[in-house]
């Protein structure tokens, strides 16, 4: 194997490792506190629907297609693929969607340490990996949550805002069972998944794959949820993944197969001159000033705002050299359940009880395909 994909399976080490502790002490919460009750897991027995097949001639250049798809849809949920910060990725199109008229909320697969918030706050638990945070969420630390601090950046502007926080490496059943709650709870006819970065757009052949273990968790999870009209996944900050490993080249690559697939529905820039754009810069500083600032972010604004190359708007890349761009700021859309085809593996992902289950299955697919199989980086000739 190349040693490109070296960094991504520290990462993914490192991510099984925190996931063990997680795991322990969130079961040890859970058998300990009799008291707190869920709900009963919501039965899901009819297939995911298929992919939608919009007609060309519906489409226009004088709109994104991206908004096009959503206009008979109305109340919309905007989740994080990856985590982190990756919902913040998704904040240009909740500030786009409100304005026309539409219902958006917000989902993240959070990296807060759930279980003590849980506990603190046993009325906003849902069934066994979810937890709903508002302004008012009760928390031990204020280390590090994103979701807490954009929900109190909103009530400044006079809004109240949930966001749903899923455990960081949940069981994908358990996943699917959360999402499916919401949406019955909430009457989303529409999910789109943000990826804050391009790592979820690997197939499993390529020779980096960033962080696919949460991605592809969240991208199973979704395509089992029923009821939903449309599913969409939205990829933002080309060039921020190659710390991880991720060739970009075979980043286009994979677009190319999806277009001639009819999953790619273009893609569009996020632009500073737009309100969209100037909310989610004043969201994520609030957040930023708060917690860790998040590379993605922080490169994604650094682009909408016209910097070039080597600039550093945070401490944490003082030390790595950077190619900040404006590619950095477009927004590429897919059809989620379409993309998903082209992942081999990703149905036994469906069935995995977490984090060191999902990486077994992917270093298990690699393995089996061989490394002359594998897609070497594909440098862009430009």
């Amino acid at each position: 194997m190349a040693t490109e994909v070296l960094p991504n399976i520290m990462l993914i080490k490192q991510s099984v490792r925190l996931y063990r502790i997680s795991r322990y002490t969130m079961g040890n919460y859970f058998n300990s506190n009799t008291n707190t009750t869920r709900p009963e897991p919501i039965q899901t027995n009819t297939p995911p629907q298929e992919p939608i097949k919009p007609q060309a001639s519906s489409f226009s250049m004088r709109e994104p297609l991206l908004f096009s798809l959503l206009a008979n849809y109305d109340r919309i949920l905007l989740a994080g693929c990856g985590g982190g910060y990756d919902f913040m990725s998704g904040l240009p199109l909740y500030f786009a969607l409100k304005e026309l008229g539409k219902k958006p909320f917000l989902a993240n697969l959070s990296f807060t340490t759930l279980n003590d918030v849980k506990r603190l706050n046993p009325d906003d638990v849902i069934l066994n990996c979810g937890f709903r945070v508002h302004y008012k969420t009760k928390v031990a630390s204020n280390r590090y949550f994103p979701e807490l601090f954009t929900c109190q950046w909103f009530r400044k502007k006079g809004e109240d805002v949930e966001i749903f926080a899923f455990d960081h490496f949940p069981a994908t059943r358990d996943l699917i069972d959360c999402y499916q709650w919401i949406c019955k709870e909430r009457g989303i006819d529409a999910i789109v998944l943000v990826d804050g970065g391009t790592d979820s757009l690997t197939y499993g052949d390529e020779c980096g794959m960033g962080t696919p273990v949460e991605d592809h968790t969240s991208m199973a999870a979704i395509d089992m949820v029923d009821g939903i009209g449309l599913k969409l996944l939205c990829c933002i900050g080309f060039g921020v993944d190659s710390f991880h490993g991720i060739s970009h080249g075979l980043f286009l690559q994979n677009v190319a197969r999806a277009e001639k697939q009819g999953h790619f529905y273009g893609s569009f820039s996020v632009s500073r001159h737009t309100p969209e754009a100037r909310q989610y810069i004043e969201c994520y500083e609030y957040v930023a000033a708060r917690m860790q600032p998040s590379i993605v972010c922080s490169s994604i604004i650094s682009g909408i705002n016209g910097e070039f190359g080597n600039h550093h708007s945070t401490e944490r890349t003082k030390s790595s050299t950077l190619f900040i761009n404006h590619l950095m700021c477009i927004l590429w859309t897919f059809d989620l359940q379409g993309v998903n085809k082209n992942i081999p593996y990703l149905d036994k992902v469906k069935q995995s009880t977490g984090a060191l289950e999902t990486d077994s299955i992917i270093t298990s697919y690699r393995s089996k395909i061989g490394d002359d199989k594998i897609r070497q980086p594909l440098p862009l000739p430009m």
